[in-house]
């Protein structure tokens, strides 16, 4: 029979308590990887992970521009920790139910 491969995305502050060879709802472990970021991200790669416009994340992150003015350039080791600890503390208005 024909195995196929199944890919699970996890995120969380710490590393899963997962190992090779560990069976899964039948499933076993074969591979671990950690996601690496590139050296540098601009604004298009950023409104993909995160749920916020363009123009806001131009003003978040105004502080933490590499790139000139036309080609917004970011670190993603400074900004995505930055971003995260902001998307926790958004409040609006309370919706009626």
């Amino acid at each position: 029979m024909f195995k196929q491969k199944y890919i699970i995305t996890v995120e969380s502050e710490l590393p899963p308590r997962i190992c090779l060879g560990d069976s899964i709802y039948g499933a076993t472990v074969i591979a671990l990887e950690k996601e690496q970021y590139p050296d540098l991200v601009d604004l298009a790669w950023l409104t993909k992970r995160f749920p916020l416009s363009r123009y806001t994340l131009l003003e978040k992150l105004e502080l933490f521009n590499i790139g000139s003015t036309g080609k917004n350039l970011y670190d993603p080791n400074i900004v995505i920790p930055f971003l995260k600890m902001n998307m926790k503390n958004r409040k609006g208005r309370p919706r009626k139910n």
